[in-house]
């Protein structure tokens, strides 16, 4: 494989085929994921790791309002540019497997009334 160096030029490519569709529809639950317990550490270990921990969930927030997706399958946030999570699944499997649970779950919701 050839290194890259400064001022050479780089073909990148991507799939967008399912950009368009994405963006059209409303936006996946973010599914709500528990603070990990932090008590067990050092009070310096436990501010550290508890100040990434919020800035792990800022970074998520920021990506999910510019048109990111979190995947249903691993509950990675991905970024809008990303067709695929790095579990190995796509986007419109992730919505896909939300899509069916939020009706499964409104069905079983309509039966119980």
């Amino acid at each position: 494989m050839k290194s890259v160096e400064a001022g050479d030029v780089v073909k990148v490519t991507m799939d967008v085929s399912n950009i368009a569709a994405h963006q059209s529809q409303a936006p996946v639950e973010e599914q709500i994921v528990e603070k990990p317990n932090f008590e067990n550490l050092r009070p310096m270990e436990r501010a550290i790791a508890e100040r990434e921990w919020e800035n792990k969930k800022k970074e998520e927030q920021r990506l999910l309002k510019e048109g990111g997706w979190r995947c249903a399958f691993c509950n990675t946030v991905n970024g809008s540019v990303f067709g695929t999570c790095s579990c190995g699944r796509k986007r419109y499997e992730s919505e896909e497997l939300m899509r069916n649970k939020a009706q499964a779950q409104k069905e079983s919701e309509e039966s119980n009334n």
